[in-house]
């Protein structure tokens, strides 16, 4: 494999080590939370060397969200996808990119933008807003939502310290608004799709929009990383008790491509996976609507590789290439929960 070389930082570098494109390492984060400074500096290069030159994705063990929390987070989930479509159509639709919330249909978004076919899952997705206003204000979602902000913080305060910031509390205060999207996944079984009506993958190949994505997702697994120094794609399977992290598209331009935002999807598994309900739970964090993403703040010395944007008109302008007008599912509505054959966990 090509190794990764971490940017050259001030620090000492005693830490570093060779990554290559496709490793996705395991992080105990309670080693940057209450470590020492010789553990946090270790957590600080190894991750820097991760989001600079290899995969930009991590596992983070030791988060702080108690696993009773997400299985129930799960257990609430399931039971709402696995109503008729009537019913799911009924609660709130997903109309408007600036909103980024309601119900999305089967196929209603095509995450690989040169597949005009839509993916062959359904979501429900939701702002911080339309949390509290929506049949989710009395689950488990509140709490998840408040424990995964608290934990965005500190992820937010590694990378600038990953990058060196004189103000370690830059991306905070640059995501002190909570725009975030909370978003439940469920990929039917490959048995029950038509293939010919939807995309090839259960995912299409995509980069995440916004700074950065946490990914929770039961075992029946799925999800591939692009590999960019070998070109190839490499599996990012389930591993018990930890959440997938990876790099977005904002942070990316935010830092003149010097932090990796890297493509992934979600195919079919093989075996007896293979027609099994896949359950995920994203949670995208998003810079404040109105804030201006340009490298001069974080990299006031380096010319601009992109011009400034609003994390908002961003994100608009992403969502609304990958979703697909209302009146092309109504022969979605003629696959029922019973067709779907949803699978508990």
């Amino acid at each position: 494999p090509i190794p990764c070389v971490p940017w050259q930082s001030q620090t000492s570098g005693q830490y570093q080590r060779r990554v290559h494109g496709g490793e996705v390492l395991e992080i105990d984060f309670s080693l940057w939370q209450s470590g020492s400074q010789k553990e946090r500096e270790k957590i600080v290069e190894i991750v820097r060397g991760v989001l600079i030159r290899g995969s930009g994705f991590l596992y983070l063990k030791n988060h702080g969200i108690p696993k009773t929390l997400i299985s129930t987070m799960l257990e609430e989930v399931v039971p709402f996808l696995y109503q008729p479509i009537s019913i799911k159509k009924a609660t709130s639709l997903w109309l408007d990119a600036a909103e980024n919330s309601g119900y999305v249909v089967m196929g209603q978004e095509g995450l690989d933008e040169d597949d005009v076919r839509g993916d062959p899952k359904e979501a429900y997705d939701m702002n911080l807003n339309h949390l509290h206003l929506s049949i989710w204000n009395t689950t488990s979602a509140v709490e998840y939502w408040r424990r995964l902000s608290d934990l965005t913080n500190e992820v937010l305060r590694l990378y600038a310290r990953i990058l060196e910031l004189k103000d370690g509390e830059f991306f905070t205060k640059s995501h002190n608004e909570e725009w975030y999207t909370l978003r439940f996944l469920h990929y039917p079984p490959q048995d029950v799709i038509e293939e010919q009506a939807f995309g090839e993958k259960r995912a299409g190949a995509h980069s995440d929009y916004g700074s950065l994505t946490f990914l929770v997702q039961d075992e029946i697994g799925g999800l591939e990383l692009y590999d960019r120094h070998l070109q190839n794609w490499v599996a990012v399977p389930p591993k018990k008790d930890t959440i997938v992290i990876n790099t977005g598209d904002l942070l990316m331009r935010w830092t003149n491509d010097m932090l990796v935002s890297t493509l992934h999807r979600v195919v079919t598994p093989t075996g007896e996976n293979r027609n099994k309900s896949r359950y995920a739970i994203p949670f995208f964090v998003n810079p404040n609507k109105e804030w201006v993403i340009d490298s001069k703040d974080v990299l006031p010395d380096q010319s601009r590789v992109y011009p400034p944007i609003t994390s908002l008109d961003y994100l608009v302008q992403r969502l609304e290439s990958t979703y697909f007008e209302q009146e092309n599912f109504n022969k979605n509505e003629l696959l029922s929960a019973d067709e779907m054959k949803h699978t508990d966990l």
